[in-house]
């Protein structure tokens, strides 16, 4: 069943509440009311409607000031805002509201074509900036695929090779072991790429995940692909592969990782780092 877009109002006067939802509803929109904007912006952070319509002239906050508020947030900072005002009418009380954030601006009383029309714009425009977030968000989990495979790849030859080197070894095939050693020191160089690509689909991540140390801590590179790694939800095998070691020694480095940081010892190590 496809749901309904859905249209958040906010007006300190009951009648125009009653007038406007009568109207959206009629024309299937989900709509919520609210007289008080400070209850009506915990709303938005928790809900996130589509479209959002709001009174200029309030008590406790101002439609401007709400419109701040919403836009401060990472959840409702995308929402499209109409503001509707009877009193600020004027050319600069527009520009006004469109520096605030706002998307569009509609005078009271309401014209019903005209506000079906803003609201129905409003609303394209949300839809247009979610598909661009989802389109976005896709090319990121390939990008994620793609680098999980190289390194799964990297960890199954680095393995293979290791273990040719030290059975070569035992032949004295110093040669073989030459032409090893390079492979491996190519395949390390690529490895040593991997944190560059991680930060540019996770910017700031380790940047982040620095804050929550222990006074004196610090990351070595290995730890932070080992970090980088749990981000990616690889499983404890896949990272024993990348990483030429046993599933059990996987978890003795998680527990040492853990213990570097600033969490709750019944959390687990990759939820710490999708919350990050």
């Amino acid at each position: 069943m496809t749901q309904l877009p859905r249209v958040l109002i906010i007006d300190d006067e009951e009648s125009n509440l009653r007038s406007v939802t009568q109207l959206l509803r009629t024309n299937q929109y989900q709509t919520t009311i609210h007289l008080d904007p400070r209850m009506a912006l915990e709303l938005a952070i928790k809900k996130q409607p589509d479209v959002i319509i709001t009174d200029w002239d309030m008590p406790h906050m101002t439609g401007i000031d709400l419109i701040k508020q919403l836009k401060a947030f990472e959840e409702t900072q995308d929402i499209p805002i109409i503001m509707a005002t009877g009193v600020n009418t004027a050319s600069e009380h527009l520009e006004e509201a469109l520096a605030a954030g706002a998307v569009d601006y509609i005078r009271k009383p309401f014209d019903k074509v005209e506000l079906l029309a803003r609201t129905r714009s409003a609303l394209m425009l949300s839809q247009s900036h979610k598909r661009a977030i989802e389109a976005k968000n896709n090319e990121i989990i390939a990008k994620k695929k793609a680098l999980v495979g190289t390194q799964m790849q990297l960890g199954v030859a680095n393995d293979l090779l290791l273990k040719v080197k030290n059975l070569l070894a035992k032949r004295e095939a110093r040669q073989a072991e030459k032409m090893i050693d390079s492979s491996l020191r190519s395949n390390q160089k690529i490895l040593e790429g991997f944190l560059e690509q991680f930060e540019q689909l996770e910017h700031g991540f380790f940047q982040r995940v620095k804050t929550h140390l222990k006074p004196g801590e610090e990351l070595s590179f290995s730890e932070k692909r080992w970090l980088a790694l749990e981000r990616m939800e690889m499983t404890a095998k896949e990272q024993a592969i990348v990483m030429s070691v046993s599933q059990e020694y996987v978890h003795v480095v998680k527990s040492k990782i853990k213990s570097k940081f600033n969490i709750e010892r019944q959390e687990r190590l990759l939820n710490f780092v999708k919350r990050v």
